[in-house]
């Protein structure tokens, strides 16, 4: 197994990583990969790529994401609103986003006209430049044009920290970067036989401290010989191939390139301010002297200069932008076969309670299908009556995301033979349907772990939950009583016809001293 590796850049919310997007993060961990950078291209990409950290933190690599429109879709980029949507963004997920990107130029393709490409490409880098966040670029055929509109940053001093990733330019272009004090990103690409030839042949002009690796995954695989085909989807564990070329081209072992693009990623993105690690060692709970899990969580301290932010989601909303589908087949006869079938009946049934005909395609729907078998535990051969049957069971959790910002899921588990896949889709949608209906902006089981971040913000934080009658739990009251008692936050919940809101007033940085 290699060093930790940094992955700079992944587009890991693709449709290509839709169905395995765990076991592509596990693959990852395997080889080496512990850190992995999401590229947002768009402020709804970029908003799926922090949902994505969130949804999969302390799972194997850890993940961290970029916020930015890429020149492709530069034609919607509007220099106001798409630059306040970005910087709330970042306001709101400062412990994910690192940088501002994917953004930049691509005269390569014109998917976007030019002039509009370098209205949006001059507004983020302004916008990373005030923020004094790392810029993350993209350059095909526009070298000139890039550089004219970095200039004017560079030589005021004001520029942050810039990566040009995924570099295919000419020595020239290659000198010029490095002379404005740009980091270089390198990809797949320089593996290829024979795309690469000419940035390998100028590879060890970059110096090391200015180099980071990174896959584009689920492009630029590195193809050449005795690999796979050229078409063949990029993983972040492919970033293995780039090590080994790129030990070839400067002649110095695998383990100094992953030392090197590991300690500037770091340097660069500033990771070690933000990271958390959690470790799960043990998953039990039961209440009084019962059996009970062990979980590990270990993180930097805030800065004193920073707090947690409060929130505020109350404003309901029946118009659902985004929904989640995990499902987990698990048992002896567990098989993707049979996930895949349930994760299309919740599809179908999402599709069919939250959109029409002619919203059809604002509702994106991402599914992620495990399984997990096991074996039974051999048994002796004495046992009265029949052998009993291993169960097979289905358990799936569905999140729904509403226009303002809420969240509502809602997990089953269920033994394949008790329910069939539309009973069981029909179940739950049924009861998201439920709470959109009532108004709810987060239900029970998501806001109890919402509220210890609520006791810890500065001012106060209110949330839109199921009212008293809907909730099928004590674990609202519960979180709100344990954690005003650890924390000295006070608490209110206001009973709705529909709905509740819950208050709490954060201690903030009143706690220090």
């Amino acid at each position: 197994m290699m060093m930790r590796v940094v992955d700079i850049g992944a587009n890991l919310t693709s449709g290509q990583f839709r169905r395995d997007l765990p076991q592509v993060l596990r693959r990852a961990k395997h080889a080496g990969v512990d850190t992995i950078v999401i590229t947002g291209t768009n402020v709804v990409e970029s908003r799926r790529a922090i949902q994505l950290a969130r949804l999969h933190a302390a799972q194997d690599a850890t993940l961290f994401t970029t916020v930015g429109v890429h020149p492709h879709d530069a034609k919607d980029f509007d220099e106001h609103s798409t630059t306040e949507e970005m910087r709330l963004m970042i306001a709101s997920n400062g412990d994910v986003v690192v940088a501002i990107g994917e953004c930049g130029l691509d005269f390569n393709r014109d998917y976007s006209p030019r002039e509009a490409q370098m209205k949006a490409f001059g507004a983020q880098v302004a916008l990373a430049s005030e923020l004094k966040m790392p810029l993350f670029v993209h350059e095909r055929e526009a070298h000139e044009a890039l550089v004219e509109v970095l200039n004017p940053f560079v030589e005021s001093g004001v520029l942050p920290p810039t990566v040009v990733h995924c570099f295919t330019g000419t020595e020239k272009e290659l000198g010029k970067y490095l002379d404005m004090g740009l980091y270089i990103g390198l990809t797949g690409f320089v593996c290829m036989e024979p795309r690469g030839l000419e940035v390998r042949n100028m590879v060890d002009q970059i110096p090391l401290d200015r180099l980071m690796i990174e896959t584009d995954a689920p492009f630029m695989y590195p193809y050449a010989p005795g690999r796979q085909k050229k078409r063949a989807r990029c993983e972040p564990k492919d970033i293995v191939a780039v090590v080994q070329t790129l030990a070839s081209c400067y002649g110095i072992t695998e383990e100094e390139i992953t030392r090197a693009t590991t300690e500037n990623a770091r340097r660069f993105f500033r990771f070690t301010s933000r990271q958390a690690y959690a470790k799960v060692t043990k998953r039990m709970f039961f209440a009084g002297d019962g059996p009970s899990g062990h979980v590990q969580v270990s993180m930097n301290p805030i800065d004193s200069e920073n707090h947690i932010s409060a929130i505020e989601l109350t404003e309901s909303s029946i118009s659902i932008c985004h929904a989640f589908v995990r499902v987990t087949s698990f048992g002896s006869s567990a098989n993707q076969n049979m996930a895949d079938h349930y994760a299309s009946a919740l599809r179908a049934s999402i599709l069919k309670e939250f959109t029409s005909e002619v919203d059809a395609d604002s509702l994106t729907v991402e599914e992620e299908c495990i399984v997990e078998t096991t074996t039974a535990t051999p048994q002796k051969k004495t046992f009265r009556g029949k052998k009993p049957k291993e169960k097979t069971a289905i358990s799936v959790l569905v999140m729904l995301q509403t226009a303002t910002g809420g969240i509502i899921s809602v997990d089953r588990t269920v033994n394949v033979n008790e329910s069939t896949a539309n009973i069981l889709a029909n179940q739950v949608t049924s009861k998201l349907y439920e709470h959109v209906q009532s108004g709810t902006c987060v239900d029970e089981h998501l806001a109890d772990n919402a509220i210890v971040f609520m006791a810890l913000a500065q001012g106060i934080s209110r949330l839109r939950v199921p009212c008293k009658s809907h909730r099928t739990s004590q674990h609202l009251e519960t979180a709100l009583e344990v954690t005003a008692r650890l924390t000295g936050a006070s608490y209110r919940i206001t009973e709705e016809d529909s709905s509740a809101v819950v208050e709490v007033d954060g201690i903030g940085h009143r706690r220090i001293g």
